[in-house]
């Protein structure tokens, strides 16, 4: 379970169970016309128009919405009208994708070179280990010779489970060698019954690693999704599971089972899953890290969830029997014990094959990944499976990070580009502490104690000063699963050898080249990896006025995830614990329910809104990174003596809005966009653009925007 806080949520198609952090609105933002989210453009409009620089930012408006009613479809108007969504894709958006899209080429480029390398030998060792992962997972007709023979001795593992305790024995062994990749983020699949991470202890001493164990083992992504509404609101419910388990049918004849008895174990698993997803806590409810704290070691887990053979499970998983051990969801783990204790072993074993078949299914043959891939087009509305090396370039990304990395930065990541991000966020830093002083709801000792947070933050910026060595594991070109397999078992190992011990500060949560960032509240740290530090969000050679709405944005967004709802209460060393007066705490918490009422009233889908109260720590990100980033983009341009015109028209303060408001140009699939108002914590593109700057007096100003107006109500959110 990690705190972690991203910028933007992963678009990945694998679907994971999460375990795996008082006012008037005035006017509110809408989309009125529904049409920016998941349609197809005007047949009539122009082929393409370009993300990146100044041309790409003024093609990208459509001038003829007036930005101060809908500011969405006034900046990202030409984009949306210019381009779909591609059809392996269930979300599409102007400046993630560009960056995406362009790291990938670089990335096939340099693991199709290594490729080569490995298989005319002599290679170095790690571009060895590249070359074979990369050959092995592209070798289809080896992949499909093999059929799913590499999960044959796990699926019989399981039909050997004589009684219970043993169940509990091979439910760590599946732990810690199917699943293996324990955390939060690479996850393919949700383990079964719960999962195992390793984390800061971040109330008893965020120095130290300790155990996190959780709900999981859902193989849908949103608990809501196996309680659908009674009534006729709730019929599109009952046909996402009446689909979801006739695919879990086809899944098990697809590995021998007869339709018979693929039928009734799908219903046995389906019945299972639901049981857990009512039992499991809801994802506003995982928010609360105070109230999720529960560090009873091996001894309470095994008073919490009585009845559950727990040393046999910790022998199977290679977990010590520790007390650095916290009990996250403990009336989760209660409910599961109930449910082992009162099932039938053999219903169990389906559920179990179940879960590794799900797990598994991308790394097999053709048959089972198609298949499996027929979930997330009825999950996510995506229409079509990403290309053999599209697959395989991420997978080796999660598995293999450190070893990718270095050749992406060497091909990617410019000297300067570091240096120019550093200097950028030293002004951000300064730009909120110096609003501090303006924000009559803190106390002088509370503005202290903040400007202390943020002077011990630190950064990362780029790539890891240390790279993770990965010669223990075996890598060949022979067997794409059993590279897989070999990688997960690694990692779990290491993962298992930080419990009890000191936090390594230097270590990296993210790959090199994602196209994202983080704040980890237990580090007191904000994190850039390369991967964002490019075109549209980063270029040395673009106006500077873009690039403080672009990476401006992202630095000033990470930096107020230190302050947001759930930031706010770890302290600069990075423990949960109160630092702030309870009079202060109480105003900060009225300002929060401003936000939350704020964007509880977007409608993003025909009656589907925005959860006010899931989303708030993002969207208070995004409204105080914007103001930040604005206030450092004034500061400069005044060191600069004035920073001229950059787009002919418009003032450098409406360029700098509608650059922010371009990073969240999206085409969504409505499916895919259902399935996130249920678990993302992020809210919509639409709202995520034009949300923040309703808070914004500069902005109403920039643009000349009435009182009364969408973008320029009477009554406003303000926190930092």
């Amino acid at each position: 379970m990690s705190r972690i806080k991203s910028w933007v949520s992963l678009g990945l198609v694998a679907l994971t169970c999460g375990a795996a952090p008082a006012c008037d609105r005035g006017g509110e933002v809408v989309n009125p016309d529904p049409k920016p989210v998941g349609d197809q453009p005007d047949p009539a409009a122009p082929a393409e128009v370009p993300s990146t620089g100044v041309d790409g930012l003024v093609a990208s408006i459509d001038a003829s919405v007036d930005p101060c009613v809908d500011f969405y479809q006034y900046a990202c108007g030409g984009w949306l009208a210019a381009h779909e969504r591609p059809a392996d894709k269930p979300r599409y958006g102007r400046s993630f994708d560009t960056v995406s899209e362009n790291n990938e080429a670089v990335l096939r480029e340099l693991l199709e070179a290594a490729g080569a390398a490995a298989k005319a030998g002599g290679a170095d060792p790690q571009t060895q280990q590249l070359g074979n992962y990369y050959n092995a997972c592209m070798d289809m007709p080896a992949r499909d010779a093999a059929g799913h023979s590499g999960i044959a001795e796990t699926l019989a593992l399981i039909d050997s489970i004589a009684d219970k305790n043993q169940l509990m024995k091979v439910v760590g062994q599946l732990h810690a060698t199917v699943w293996g990749r324990i955390g939060w983020l690479g996850m393919p699949a949700a383990p079964p019954l719960f999962i195992v991470s390793v984390g800061a202890d971040y109330m008893g001493g965020p120095d130290k690693n300790m155990a996190i164990i959780s709900q999981a083992g859902l193989g849908l992504p949103a608990r809501a999704m196996y309680l659908p509404a009674e009534g006729p609101e709730g019929d599109g419910g009952r046909e996402l599971l009446a689909a979801y388990e006739a695919h879990i049918a086809k899944m098990f004849t697809l590995v021998g089972a007869s339709a018979e008895q693929a039928k009734a174990d799908a219903a046995t698993v389906l019945a299972i899953e639901t049981t857990l997803a009512a039992a499991s806590m809801t994802p506003v409810e995982l928010r609360d890290d105070q109230a999720n704290y529960h560090k009873e070691g091996y001894k309470g887990l095994r008073k919490r969830a009585k009845g559950l053979d727990w040393a046999a499970y910790f022998d199977g998983a290679g977990l010590p029997q520790t007390q650095e051990l916290n009990i996250h969801t403990p009336d989760y783990l209660g409910a599961v014990a109930k449910l082992v204790n009162e099932r039938e072993l053999a219903e169990l074993q389906a559920y179990l094959r179940w879960m590794v078949i799900h797990a598994t299914a991308e790394d097999l043959d053709t048959k089972l990944g198609e298949a499996n891939f027929e979930l997330a087009q009825i999950v996510t509305g995506v229409g079509e499976r990403p290309a053999l090396w599209k697959r395989c370039t991420q997978s080796l990304m999660w598995a293999l990070p450190d070893l990718l990395g270095p050749a992406y930065v060497e091909r990617a990541f410019t000297g300067d580009s570091k240096a120019i991000a550093n200097d950028m966020i030293e002004r951000i830093n300064a730009a909120m502490e110096s609003s501090f002083p303006t924000l009559e709801w803190m106390d002088d000792t509370t503005r202290d104690r903040a400007k202390g947070k943020i002077t011990a933050m630190e950064r990362k910026i780029g790539y890891p000063d240390r790279w993770q060595d990965y010669s223990e594991v075996e890598i060949t070109g022979a067997a794409h699963f059993a590279n897989v397999s070999a990688e997960k078992r690694a990692h779990a190992a290491r993962e298992v050898a930080k419990i009890g011990a000191a936090v390594d500060k230097a270590e990296w949560f993210m790959p090199t080249p994602l196209v994202n960032a983080y704040y980890n509240p237990t580090n007191n740290e904000i994190v850039f990896p390369a991967g964002i530090l490019q075109p549209p969000f980063f270029d040395a050679s673009q106006p500077m006025v873009m690039n403080f709405g672009g990476i401006g944005a992202v630095a000033g967004h990470e930096l107020t995830h230190g302050f947001d709802d759930e930031g706010r209460k770890y302290d600069a060393t990075g423990r949960l614990t109160p630092w702030w007066s309870p009079e202060v705490s109480e105003a900060f918490e009225e300002r929060v329910a401003c936000v939350v009422g704020q964007y509880d009233g977007y409608e993003a889908l025909p009656g589907k809104y925005v959860n006010g109260e899931l989303t708030a720590g993002e969207n208070i990100a995004d409204i105080g990174g914007v103001k930040e980033a604005f206030l450092a983009y004034q500061t400069w341009a005044q060191e600069q003596g004035g920073d001229p015109a950059v787009v002919e028209g418009m003032t450098n303060e409406q360029v700098f809005f509608v650059a922010w408001a371009q990073n969240w140009c999206q085409h969504v699939a409505e499916p895919e966009l259902a399935r996130r108002l249920e678990v993302d914590p992020h809210s919509p593109g639409a709202f995520r653009a034009a949300g923040p700057l309703v808070d914004l007096p500069a902005f109403a100003e920039a643009f000349s925007c009435e009182e009364g107006t969408p973008m320029n109500p009477p009554d406003r959110c303000e926190i930092w």
